[in-house]
């Protein structure tokens, strides 16, 4: 039964000009700020007497180190695309009204929850898959304008980059989803997800690199612990030339459980919320 609702829903997703907006934005941002902005950064640092770091900045640009960059991507650019995208599928059915016709097609209200997590979770697979292929066209064409090595990193290092990169989406959009159960609305949901993505988190994270008090609490964020896994597979921190929300203030596999306990809480609350209510 999971299947077939995870079916209906993708259905209706692919009819959604909303979602298929969101993800373009994603794969846009990945073109212009992450191939095109740094390579133009990268031409302005080696006309410079230093190419020490136009040095490391190609290296992140080419074929070779597309596991550790595109996944480094996700703490800056991915973040509020998966929540929106995870708020259109979790309150898709509030917006046009069609939650109550939903649940009396189908035997459990869990069944509904699943299957909506399902098809986002395919949803968020399909759109990862999107961004390595853009990304790697992006460093083909670098790799072809600089006359650099066209050699891609190892079968294992692009799983492993896949699974970071899923992970963390899964993480944001869980929360976005989530939101729009509590809430029965995608604006509400939007509007609190995209406040505490964009502005809170990136607050506490700052004032915990000057406070210590607060230090604690970038563990249980999900950019940082996004920004942990992308440092695991290859790329440096922020602090020393890295990309934006790239950081090691915790080992992977406590990164890994705080992102799959985001999953899991999503499963939980929004189960909990769905059936606690009669009124739809």
């Amino acid at each position: 039964m999971i299947i077939q609702v995870a079916s209906a829903e993708l259905g209706q997703l692919r009819r959604r000009v909303a979602l298929w907006a969101a993800g373009a934005v994603w794969l846009v941002q990945i073109v212009v700020f992450a191939y095109l902005v740094q390579y133009l950064t990268y031409r302005k640092e080696a006309a410079k007497p230093d190419h020490g770091k136009a040095e490391t900045l190609i290296h992140t640009l080419v074929p070779d180190g597309l596991a550790y960059y595109n996944a480094s991507l996700y703490p800056l650019y991915g973040s509020a695309i998966a929540l929106i995208i995870g708020a259109l599928v979790g309150g898709g059915d509030y917006r046009w009204r069609t939650m109550t016709t939903l649940l009396t097609q189908r035997p459990d209200r869990r069944t509904v929850v699943l299957g909506k997590l399902a098809s986002l979770a395919t949803v968020m697979a399909v759109l990862v898959v999107m961004s390595f292929v853009v990304s790697a066209v992006c460093a083909t064409a670098v790799a072809a304008a600089e006359g650099r090595s066209q050699q891609w990193p190892l079968i294992g290092d692009l799983v492993a980059s896949f699974g970071a990169c899923w992970l963390s989406v899964l993480a944001f959009a869980g929360l976005g989803f989530t939101l729009a159960f509590v809430f029965r609305s995608v604006a509400a949901a939007l509007a609190i997800g995209l406040v505490w993505t964009l502005a809170l988190e990136s607050l506490l994270a700052g004032l915990a690199a000057t406070f210590e008090g607060l230090k604690p609490l970038r563990a249980i964020l999900i950019g940082p612990n996004s920004g942990v896994l992308a440092h695991a597979l290859g790329a440096a921190v922020q602090g020393q030339g890295g990309p934006l929300g790239v950081t090691d203030i915790a080992v992977p596999i406590a990164a890994t459980i705080v992102l799959v306990g985001y999953v899991l809480a999503t499963v939980v609350v929004s189960m909990v919320v769905l059936n606690r209510r009669d009124v739809i």
